[in-house]
């Protein structure tokens, strides 16, 4: 009986990978009859939101940093650090930009010296796979700076 129930459930994993390769020869085929796909139409990511970045200035006000009057905020200051991911990168003119994910599914591009996160983090430096933030904090009366690794989400 147990003889049986091993031969089962063998069964039952090659059946998991026949489905796992008939999956990606489907699209292998869609992307040979189609140049102008890319993987992502299929994995049906959503497409990455450019925004126009401004200049940045952080007075404060009894130690928190505040925006100036009239300065648009980047989409990616709505959101604390923490809740952001980092899903990508794309080399381009030979400067590397970041894609940002929001909790909600929104992708953002970014690059070195943008502004994110809800504590005004400006990226000081995008690898492939971390992108490196420093955030301006007070404590104590006393302005510190403190560095946050957003590690490549896989």
């Amino acid at each position: 009986m147990v003889f049986i129930a091993l031969l089962l459930s063998a069964c039952g994993e090659k059946s998991k990978e026949r489905e796992l390769r008939e999956y990606i020869a489907q699209l292998k085929n869609a992307a040979s009859q189609n140049h102008n796909t890319s993987i992502a139409s299929f994995l049906q990511l959503p497409k990455p939101v450019r925004y126009q970045p401004e200049e940045y200035s952080s007075p404060t006000i009894n130690g928190a940093a505040s925006v100036q009057a009239g300065a648009a905020m980047n989409p990616l200051q709505s959101y604390p650090l923490k809740s952001l991911q980092f899903v990508g990168t794309l080399e381009q003119n030979g400067q590397i930009h970041a894609y940002i994910m929001t909790p909600d599914n929104m992708v953002y591009e970014a690059k070195e010296g943008d502004i994110i996160g809800n504590n005004y983090g400006k990226i000081s430096k995008i690898d492939p796979t971390q992108i490196e933030v420093i955030e301006k904090y007070t404590q104590s009366g006393k302005s510190e700076e403190r560095k946050q690794i957003m590690q490549l989400k896989e």
